[in-house]
């Protein structure tokens, strides 16, 4: 994936991080220095942007964090906490949708809304408004804009009407901010969609999962629908990505990466239930779609 934004160095990059949580890529890919050797390659802050979305509740204590630690506000200089267009950053709990802006490049947002309501969405990253702090978390139109999709075991919690009302209302933003070249082949090569999902619920192991899964009330509500790699790659291929390719996590690790980082992490901690490991690794699936596939390697 950096190599194929490496091979468009005039093009805008942005990621859109759906279900964020707590998680720090942004922060990794800014601070840490192999990117810079790169000359920001996957990112860069002066031009790319980088949205993360996830419920309000998790997005207002997410900013609430950051506010506290001076190392990370660095990396978001002149940040701005928004709530409905509010700066007043210790009332957001009180609202129904968290907003926080860099607000000196716009490289960082992070969002707070509810992904089941799909309009929502479309409406603030695709259309404009004359509220500045809107205006500052719409994605612009222009004709060069790369786009990667990151969705990390967030689809699957959602009823399969919902997560397929998200990404078709994604997809068709993002369709019409690569400006009507080619329609669904433009999208299919300006978009790529990195998914990663539990399969394989019906073997054994499978079985088991789901079972202490629905005992701690967190049931997987679209596994059903989409329980392969097969059918997950239908689906997205569906929605206009075209080319859409699925391996397991063990199928990754055995396979897609390279020897000497194997056996650096496998120093990193002593597994003695090795075979229970491969179990697990086997029943999660990351799914790539669009960007061509990474040019069908």
């Amino acid at each position: 994936l950096t190599q194929t934004f490496k091979a468009n160095p005039h093009a805008t990059r942005q990621i859109i991080s759906l279900g964020a949580g707590f998680d720090t890529l942004y922060f990794r890919i800014i601070s840490n220095s192999m990117y810079k050797d790169l000359d920001y390659a996957l990112f860069n802050p002066i031009r790319d942007r980088y949205i993360e979305i996830d419920l309000p509740e998790v997005a207002n204590a997410k900013a609430q964090t950051l506010s506290m630690s001076q190392k990370l506000m660095k990396l978001v200089p002149n940040a701005k906490f928004c709530a409905n267009g509010s700066e007043n950053r210790e009332n957001s709990k009180d609202n129904s949708q968290f907003v926080y802006v860099s607000t000196e490049n716009n490289s960082y947002t992070l969002l707070g809304m509810d992904l089941r309501n799909p309009s929502e969405l479309e409406t603030v990253l695709f259309q404009f408004h004359e509220d500045s702090v809107r205006e500052n978390v719409s994605l612009e139109k222009q004709e060069n804009v790369w786009t990667l999709v990151i969705s990390e075991l967030m689809l699957i919690y959602m009823k399969p009407e919902e997560s397929d009302a998200l990404i078709e209302s994604l997809c068709r933003g993002l369709s019409q901010q690569c400006s009507g070249v080619d329609g669904d082949g433009m999208l299919a090569s300006r978009v790529g969609w990195l998914n990663l999902e539990h399969v394989s619920p019906h073997d054994p192991f499978g079985s088991m999962m789901m079972k202490n899964l629905n005992a701690r009330k967190c049931g997987l509500l679209g596994i059903e629908k989409y329980p392969s790699i097969e059918r997950q790659n239908e689906r997205f291929v569906q929605f206009g990505l075209g080319i859409s390719k699925g391996w397991t996590l063990l199928e990754e690790f055995e396979s897609h990466i390279e020897e000497s980082e194997r056996k650096r992490i496998e120093k990193l901690e002593f597994l003695d239930e090795l075979e229970e490991w491969k179990l697990i690794m086997s029943h999660y699936a990351v799914i790539f779609s669009g960007l061509t596939a990474l040019q069908s390697e």
